[in-house]
C-alpha cells in the first residue's frame, strides 16, 4: 500500500473528508456569511477546518482554514453549504479555541453552541 504524502511526513487528521474534491465543489461561494447570517437563515455550522502546529514556548497553536455552514432549503433555493467569514485571529492556542469561538459569537449576538460551532464532531483538525 502506498502512503499518502501526509502519512509520509507524519501528519495526522481528525474527521477528514472522504471525497474532498466533491465536497468543496458543492460549496456555494456566491456569498460569505457571518454567524448572524447563518442563524437568521436557520443554518448550522457543519464544518470547521483547523490547521495546527507547535510553536516553541507557546504549545499547540491553531489557524482556522475555513468554516462552512449548511443552510436549509427555502422556496427559492435547495439546502446548501456556504462559507462563513472567520472571526477568530490566526495563531490561537488550541486550548483556547472554544473560548475564542464563544467570544466571536457574542460579538455577533449569537450562541456558538446553538449554531454548532463548539461541536467537535464538526471539526477537522490537521496535526
Amino acid at each position: 500500500m502506498n502512503a499518502t504524502a501526509a502519512e509520509t511526513y507524519g501528519v495526522q487528521q481528525t474527521n477528514g473528508l472522504e471525497n474532498g474534491h466533491s465536497y468543496h465543489s458543492a460549496v456555494d461561494h456566491s456569498e460569505d456569511y457571518s454567524l448572524k447570517d447563518v442563524r437568521d437563515a436557520g443554518g448550522r455550522i457543519t464544518r470547521v477546518r483547523i490547521l495546527t502546529g507547535t510553536w516553541p514556548g507557546m504549545g499547540r497553536m491553531a489557524d482556522i482554514s475555513y468554516i462552512h455552514a449548511t443552510l436549509p432549503a427555502t422556496a427559492e433555493t435547495p439546502e446548501r453549504t456556504v462559507p462563513v467569514r472567520v472571526g477568530v485571529e490566526l495563531g490561537v492556542p488550541l486550548r483556547e479555541l472554544k473560548k475564542r469561538f464563544i467570544d466571536w459569537a457574542k460579538e455577533e449576538g449569537v450562541y456558538a453552541k446553538g449554531l454548532g460551532l463548539l461541536d467537535e464532531s464538526n471539526w477537522s483538525i490537521l496535526y
